[in-house]
């Protein structure tokens, strides 16, 4: 038994008979046939040329030489990372590390000169104002997440001493 997939409804072949007459149909069938080529090989050629981009990016490399991008403490600009900026000391070696200990660094906050006399004053851009209870919040989260994703390394094990294998 021979069973045929058909793309159009049986109620449009069968009005396309006592309409059109047989010839109509098979007119109607080419173009819808065409019409799914067309479509088809569209969705094809977009698939392809997705994959000309290439399926792993290049590694992060240092910059080194004369016409490194250097910063004032001796950083040196990483290019192929996922980030905007990255930079990084260039002999770094963190092999000896198997132990993080995460510490907390504080977060700098600017003094906010023009605070605006409505909501919509202060909506439009920064500074923004926060006050001691909202900083405090938003530190413990930054904390919380910080060290939820730390945990998630499978190349560190977050410690809470200092250690010959931990790294600070």
């Amino acid at each position: 038994m021979i069973m045929r997939l058909s793309l159009v409804p049986p109620r449009y072949v069968a009005k396309s008979k006592q309409i059109f007459g047989k010839n109509r149909l098979r007119q109607d069938m080419k173009i819808i046939r065409f019409v799914l080529t067309l479509m088809t090989a569209f969705v094809f050629v977009a698939g392809s040329a997705g994959c000309t981009t290439p399926i792993f990016s290049p590694p992060p490399t240092v910059q080194t030489g004369p016409n490194a991008a250097v910063s004032f403490d001796g950083l040196h600009k990483v290019d192929n990372t996922r980030v905007y900026m990255a930079w990084a000391v260039p002999d770094l070696d963190l092999s000896g590390y198997t132990k993080i200990l995460p510490v907390n660094a504080g977060i700098e906050y600017t003094e906010a000169t023009n605070r605006g006399d409505t909501a919509e004053a202060r909506s439009r851009g920064g500074p923004f104002v926060m006050d001691d209870e909202t900083r405090a919040r938003f530190e413990a989260l930054v904390d919380e997440v910080f060290m939820e994703e730390l945990q998630k390394s499978e190349r560190f094990d977050v410690v809470d001493e200092p250690g010959p294998d931990v790294l600070i």
